[in-house]
């Protein structure tokens, strides 16, 4: 996880760290990731449900 990081980002990064904190702190929270093609939007979201798989936590997501 931390390699595929490295080509991030800062900002990139730092949306990924807030996802996972609120995973880690049970918040419940939304998220929605928008931007223009090729900007790492589906890349975040398959590292994220990877890292919170393996928390064995229950989630969903949707790509539009």
């Amino acid at each position: 996880l931390l390699k595929c990081l490295s080509k991030t980002t800062n900002q990139q990064t730092l949306i990924f760290n807030k996802i996972i904190q609120a995973v880690d702190k049970q918040e419940g929270v939304m998220f929605f990731l928008y931007g223009y093609e090729g900007t790492g939007k589906k890349f975040h979201l398959e590292k994220a449900s990877k890292f919170i798989e393996s928390k064995q936590k229950n989630y969903s997501y949707g790509c539009f």
